[in-house]
């Protein structure tokens, strides 16, 4: 497996540690190449030397391992990061020169939009998505992105998380955000959520969990919320790392809301995790969300641009228990049928067994 375990923590290397432990539990023999570039959030997408360093190793460090492992199959966690791109370019070449059959795993979408760039990238992007034998995505929109350039076949299988036993929700707690704070994942769209929310439901509370990537933009939401008058209504709580507050914090959540508009969002792990335990989503549509939350059966979905609607959405939640709950009940169903990790792990089983294809 060609990937990067945590940290830093985010779907792409959290999945990995599921993926490993899936496929161990089913009696796979798997060894691990780490392409780790960054240690923490903060770190993604910034040039360093010692990330020059680090890539300028995988290759060789790749040929070794394949020559001396000679592995049945690799999985290539692929990604359309600048930087990163050009690396997974140079693998792929690896793996092309020494044969090795290779499933290619996407979790980001926007491999057109880099194709787009000029003929020199559409050729790249070409090289790189072909050198798999199958294409593996994380839902349909994400399958989408990436046809036009492969003639292998294109699979999906989402992303799991596994929640703790007989957890659901009580919609008795807070509105949330939950999310890394960074602009583009809408922390500040949230407070205009909560300063709207406020006006009609005083009694109503938020809080905003998540890693602060930036001091500087924390401190902005910090002092947004106090100028709107939500200090006592909004609580921060920072990066949440121990997994039964995690859990119990999603739990008792009413509603969560995804107001991202981050250009490589694919499926997000804690919108699965607050299905999971049965708390409806609102979100914006952007990348693969609505390959798992479908808009009105198990939350809403608006455009990017559409925050009275969002607005709009999360109030009509709160007020109406009767969709509250019927929204929770169908949320829970689609996680159990679609988003466990039995049946992400069999459905990847069945992939490497020759059977899924």
């Amino acid at each position: 497996m060609i990937s990067q375990l945590p940290p830093p923590l985010h779907g792409s290397t959290l999945m990995t540690r599921t993926l490993m432990q899936v496929l161990r539990d089913r009696g796979f023999a798997l060894d691990i190449v780490e392409r780790r570039f960054s240690r923490a959030v903060s770190e993604v997408g910034k040039f360093s030397f010692r990330k020059l360093f680090s890539a300028t190793m995988m290759p060789g460090r790749l040929a070794g391992r394949i020559l001396s492992l000679k592995p049945g199959v690799v999985i290539f966690f692929v990604t359309n990061r600048t930087f990163s791109f050009w690396v997974d370019v140079a693998l792929s070449c690896v793996l092309r020169t020494l044969r090795a059959k290779t499933i290619i795993y996407l979790h980001t979408r926007g491999f057109s939009d880099l194709a787009g760039r000029s003929r020199v990238y559409g050729f790249f992007v070409k090289m790189l998505l072909r050198s798999g034998d199958v294409v593996v995505c994380l839902g349909e929109t994400l399958c989408a992105d990436v046809r036009p350039f492969v003639s292998a076949p294109v699979l999906s299988i989402p992303n799991a998380v596994s929640p703790p036993v007989g957890l659901q929700s009580a919609f008795s707690g807070p509105v949330l955000y939950f999310s890394n704070l960074i602009p583009e994942k809408g922390a500040g769209t949230f407070l205009q959520v909560a300063r709207a929310l406020s006006e009609n439901r005083p009694e109503t509370q938020f809080v905003i969990a998540g890693a602060p990537v930036d001091d500087d933009f924390q401190a902005m939401l910090v002092s947004e919320a106090a100028n709107n008058g939500l200090a006592s209504r909004v609580d921060f709580l920072g990066a949440i790392t121990d997994q039964h507050k995690k859990w119990d914090l999603l739990a008792s959540a009413s509603v969560l809301v995804f107001p991202s508009t981050y250009a490589f969002e694919a499926q997000p792990l804690t919108i699965l995790e607050a299905m999971a335990v049965g708390t409806p989503v609102v979100a914006f549509d952007v990348g693969g969300i609505k390959d798992i939350v479908s808009d009105g059966v198990t939350g809403l979905v608006y455009a990017t641009d559409d925050v009275e609607g969002m607005k709009e959405g999360v109030l009509r939640l709160l007020e109406d228990e009767e969709l509250l709950l019927g929204m929770s009940r169908e949320a829970s169903e689609r996680f159990s049928r679609d988003f466990s990790v039995s049946v992400f792990g069999e459905r990847w089983a069945t992939l490497l067994r020759g059977e899924g294809q």
